[in-house]
């Protein structure tokens, strides 16, 4: 059985849903536990809660400090994008400048073959990083917060132990530290 008073509340994924949404401690100490509910606790009882016993802004804060470690490596691989992309331009003007030169003269059935194999790679290089382009569009550092926001938000508002399921699930999955 827990001893914090915040904790043993009826209304504690109340105040954890209010402070998720950016309400600060006091005020929903005074406003909502004090005159709303009547509660007995003090200020720094929730302050304490909210610091040490409220686990999904813990896990928010982690995944978006591994959110943002990822940062620089999305950002590589968009750069090389990039780079693949001017690259294919290069080719697909030396395959251009390889046809003009060659309609001057009765090319061999070597070369054809040979600028057949050019263009039919150079088509397998683009759908490639068209593929890739596709699938590292991120969202923006602030999209990601708010997608953190919601899914916590939802959290919060489940039975505690479901809560605790889930966030020790997240730890698992994202190896992340348990806070103590």
């Amino acid at each position: 059985m827990p001893r914090c008073a915040v904790c043993k509340s009826e209304h504690r994924f109340e105040y954890e849903r209010l402070y998720d949404e950016g309400v600060d401690a006091k005020t929903i100490w005074r406003e909502v536990a004090v005159k709303k509910y009547k509660e007995k606790f003090s200020y720094e009882t929730l302050a304490r809660h909210l610091r040490l016993h409220y686990k999904p802004k813990k896990i928010t804060e982690q995944l978006f400090q591994r959110t943002k470690s990822l940062d620089s490596s999305i950002m590589e691989i968009q750069s090389l994008i990039l780079s693949l992309e001017d690259k294919i331009r290069k080719l697909e003007s030396l395959i251009t400048l390889a046809i003009q030169s060659l309609s001057s003269e009765k090319p061999s059935p070597q070369m054809l073959n040979a600028i057949s194999n050019l263009i039919s790679k150079s088509t397998e290089l683009i759908k490639l990083v068209l593929t890739l382009r596709k699938e590292f569009q991120f969202p923006t550092e602030a999209k990601l917060e708010e997608h953190f926001r919601k899914f916590f938000k939802i959290i919060s508002s489940l039975p505690e132990e479901w809560a605790l399921f889930i966030c020790q699930k997240i730890r698992e999955e994202f190896n992340l530290e348990e806070e103590k």
